[in-house]
């Protein structure tokens, strides 16, 4: 038989980063003190006395430390015997002098409450009496947190700071409490302790340990359970692509029908009930003329034609509204408004025009209609798509300069910070990082304007070294993140990361030739061939269809038009670069400082 060990799990929302101020005005705590929490139903086997007679004892070492215990009495404890520990507690604080230094909070704290009292937690005490507590949730929720954990040795706690997290000290024992606390609060011990409870507590949120508990539980219903002969890695596949990889058309050619293309699929089955979308038509518009171009197959120049009657319909007589969103009975599903699907359908046109095939007429007549409604109060990344477009239609149409040199205004307000550890021009990373370091490259490369390609190198380069994990790449997950400490648990990651992140890659090689984005380009190409963190490929190669979402330990094999459509653009991506850039590419950390 096989045991299988799924870790105790702690919300998302404790790994959010909250500000300090802000959580001990909602407690009532003041700046400036130092905190130390225990919470979790009162009972005699939680030793709070313990923590107790340690608190006294740091009186003069640490005369400001404050102790938080928040949490009802047991439920059972009150049916037998009230509230007599709970009193005897705070007669105990009188005892020891610590009145204006120990704070009961009587109630059930709300979540909200209790990740603001672990944001401003120095160290999380959890001094319970005896070994025979198997679990503890306490403890779980302080590493998810960060916190420093001081505690005497029941079991759990010595399994899960066992790698450093906090510091154990013997049942009973107050002046060995009392030296772990003084040692979490002053000096590297506490930094290691909170960096360690990061780094252990990664893989105990509640979405990734649902994901292990239900592999655990298929597993389980199968009727045999094979045995391996020896251990199974869990490190990424690190195998890199073959030069000859061939990507098929057949889903591409099942989710465009004679509307436009469907959103989602279900696995490889195209879901009618979902309809369509504008942001789908035009990231599927150059690929459409791509196929075309490459294979004369006349489906594609078919489909090129029926997307831009979608997209036009979508525009009607608004000036820069577009609808988004058609049902299967080709009504649309929402008024005309701005949004990423207009700057996406001016990137999506933008490249057909470069393309100067056989539809780049029609696709100018609507550029015409859409380029002059491209406003600053815009969000950033709707407009990097469009100065996407604007950018590769200005390639072959002179008229869009003026066009580019009006975008250009607002993309020079994307400053990079001067945090090392948050460079990014934005608070926030969320979706599509990549391009916005891209469409600083390229409109930069297109109005020689030295600056902004300068500040897209320096996005690029630190987005890079944020997303590189050795050879493979680690995208920001759907959660998004503010803190790079925060990319471990900021969700399943999206194929459209590494499509942009090789685009942007492509930008930089075009301009400098430089061999780190060769091989950043592969890299990311990889990432869907199964390089990644979990050694799974994200991809139906033979069928071209990109699987939707890389998740904890594995993969929603779905296979919807945005990721599919993310997929092959990946893959034009890499080729076009390995016909530009033709000396060897290697992906070893040596040879590449992107």
């Amino acid at each position: 038989r096989l045991l299988h060990v799924v870790a105790h799990g702690a919300p998302t929302e404790l790994y959010v980063e909250r500000d300090p101020d802000e959580a001990r005005r909602l407690l009532g705590v003041p700046r400036g003190v130092p905190v130390m929490s225990t919470f979790g139903l009162l009972s005699e086997g939680k030793g709070i006395e313990l923590a107790l007679q340690a608190m006294a004892l740091l009186k003069d070492e640490h005369p400001r430390l404050h102790y938080i215990v928040a949490g009802r009495t047991h439920p059972e404890v009150v049916k037998r015997d009230g509230e007599r520990y709970r009193l005897g507690l705070q007669a105990a604080v009188v005892d020891l002098g610590l009145a204006d230094r120990v704070t009961f909070l009587d109630r059930f704290l709300e979540l909200d409450e209790l990740a603001a009292l672990l944001a401003i937690s120095d160290v999380v005490c959890t001094p319970y009496r005896g070994e025979a507590q198997s679990v503890s949730g306490v403890l779980t929720f302080a590493l998810a947190a960060g916190c420093a954990v001081a505690s005497t040795p029941y079991r759990y706690a010595r399994d899960v700071l066992a790698d450093g997290a906090g510091l154990i000290v013997d049942f009973g024992d107050d002046e060995g409490l009392a030296g772990a606390i003084h040692d979490l609060l002053d000096g590297p011990t506490g930094t290691r302790a909170r960096a360690a409870a990061r780094r252990m507590s990664a893989s105990m949120a509640w979405p990734t340990v649902g994901a292990a508990l239900r592999s655990v539980l298929t597993t389980a219903r199968r009727s045999t359970m094979p045995i391996p002969d020896t251990a199974v890695s869990t490190s990424p596949a690190r195998r890199a692509p073959s030069p000859d990889t061939e990507v098929g058309t057949t889903h591409l050619r099942m989710l465009c029908d004679d509307t436009a293309i469907l959103q989602h699929a279900h696995y490889n089955v195209p879901r009618v009930e979902d309809g369509y979308c504008v942001d789908d038509a035009a990231r599927m518009l150059p690929l459409a003329a791509h196929l075309f171009a490459a294979t004369d197959d006349e489906t594609w120049h078919v489909t090129v034609g029926r997307l831009l009657a979608f997209v036009r319909a979508a525009v009607g007589d608004s000036h820069g509204l577009m609808h988004n969103f058609m049902g299967w009975d080709r009504r649309w599903l929402d008024e005309p408004h701005p949004g990423d699907h207009v700057g996406r359908t001016i990137w999506g046109l933008g490249e057909l025009i470069a393309a100067e095939g056989s539809f780049s007429a029609e696709a100018r007549e609507l550029m015409d209609q859409l380029a002059p409604a491209v406003s600053p109060a815009w969000p950033s990344k709707t407009i990097a798509y469009a100065s996407l477009g604007l950018a590769a239609a200005a390639s072959v149409d002179p008229a869009r300069y003026d066009d580019l040199e009006r975008v250009a205004t607002t993309l020079r307000d994307w400053v990079p910070g001067h945090r090392s550890s948050w460079r990014w021009c934005e608070p926030r990373l969320t979706y599509d990082n990549a391009r916005l370091p891209e469409a600083l490259l390229r409109v930069g490369h297109r109005l020689q304007d030295d600056s902004l390609v300068e500040r897209g190198a320096v996005l690029l380069q630190w987005l890079e070294r944020l997303c590189r994990r050795g050879d493979f790449y680690r995208f920001p997950g759907h959660r998004g993140l503010d803190h790079v400490r925060q990319l471990t648990w900021s969700g399943d990651e999206q194929p459209l990361e590494a499509t942009a992140m090789a685009d942007a890659h492509h930008a930089w090689l075009d301009l400098s030739a430089d061999p780190g984005s060769a091989a950043a380009i592969e890299r990311a190409w990889s990432w869907f061939l199964g390089n990644n963190r979990i050694g799974e490929v994200v991809a139906d190669v033979a069928a071209g269809a990109g699987f939707d979402g890389l998740g904890s330990g594995s993969v929603n094999k779905n296979r919807g038009a945005e990721s599919t459509i993310a997929f092959h653009r990946c893959f034009i991506t890499r080729s076009a670069a390995r016909a530009a850039f033709t000396s060897d590419v290697t992906t070893s950390d040596e040879a590449v400082d992107a």
